[in-house]
Order: structure tokens, then C-alpha cells, then sequence
């Protein structure tokens, strides 16, 4: 049987999109801007532990297995993260750190774009900043309301009009 990234990572369309797309642990992105925010240094840590799984997809279901593993120990170890309270400043700072991402070209596909655009709306509800930063929102909404019409660049120019409402 072939996992899902050996599956990815031996297809040419998708290993080109890869090598044009945001680093791996995309998948990963309010951890990756959460982490970035609170704990800078993991963040290198999540980020060559998704590599070597996508390099591991290209070896063989072993490496796969070995490389999900140390990954999936990694996460485990950082599970306080989802559990501790955050303060105003580091949520905020979280957001910005999403759309940091989203502004320079971090999100180089739909599913990125709509986790930092849900994650920006949900941050701002915690904040309770949401009505105020509606325009915005709407604008990054905006962008990413078609997946087949999804542009990166359309993201990108939305995310850096936010960041500056931010």
C-alpha cells in the first residue's frame, strides 16, 4: 500500500507544486504562526520535521512510518501549547503572524489560504475586535471564496491590506 505522501511526493504535478509551494507543514500554519509567536524556536523544529516527511515520501512506506512518527512525538511533546491560556498580546500577536503569512506569499494554495483567513476571524472573535476589522475580513473572505478561482496573489494583496489593519 502507498501513503498518502509517497503518493504526493512521486507525482510530478505535485512535487512541482511542492518545490512552488509555502514550506512544508503547510498543512500545519496557525501551529507554525502560533508557534512563531510563543515558542520562535519550534518552529524550525516543526518545520524539518515536515521536510524529512516529505522527503521520507519519497523513499519508501519505512520511511514514511519513521518520519510520521518523530513528527506525531514532536506534536505530543508541544500538546501544553493547546491547553495553556494566552494573553491578548500573544494572540494578537498570532494573528499578525498569520497574515504575515498570508502577505508574503505564504499561502500558495487554497487550502492555506482558508486556514489563515478562518484563522484571522476566529483570533479576531476571541479579541473581540471582529466588527471592527469586518472590511477587512470581507477582503480575505473574498479571496478565497472560489477554490477553482483561487489566486495567490489575490491572497497576498488582501493579506497585506490587513496586515495594516491589524
Amino acid at each position: 500500500m502507498i501513503s498518502g505522501a509517497q503518493c504526493y511526493a512521486s507525482n510530478p504535478h505535485f512535487a512541482a507544486q511542492l518545490r512552488h509551494s509555502p514550506p512544508p507543514g503547510r498543512n500545519l500554519v496557525v501551529l507554525v504562526a502560533a508557534l512563531e509567536a510563543v515558542e520562535p524556536a519550534a518552529r524550525g523544529e516543526l518545520v524539518n520535521l515536515t521536510t524529512a516527511l516529505v522527503k521520507a515520501g519519497q523513499r519508501d512506506a519505512a520511511a514514511v512510518n519513521a518520519a510520521a512518527g518523530a513528527l506525531l512525538e514532536w506534536l505530543k511533546g508541544r500538546e501544553a501549547l493547546s491547553k495553556r491560556t494566552y494573553t491578548k498580546p500573544e494572540v494578537s500577536e498570532v494573528r499578525k503572524m498569520l497574515l504575515r503569512l498570508g502577505a508574503n506569499d505564504g499561502a500558495g494554495d487554497y487550502a492555506v489560504a482558508e486556514q489563515i483567513a478562518l484563522g484571522v476571524e476566529s483570533l479576531s472573535y476571541t479579541l473581540g475586535d471582529r466588527d471592527g476589522k469586518r472590511s477587512a475580513l470581507d477582503r480575505l473572505y473574498a479571496a478565497v471564496k472560489n477554490s477553482s478561482t483561487f489566486s495567490p496573489a489575490q491572497f497576498s494583496a488582501a493579506a497585506k491590506s490587513a496586515l495594516g489593519r491589524f
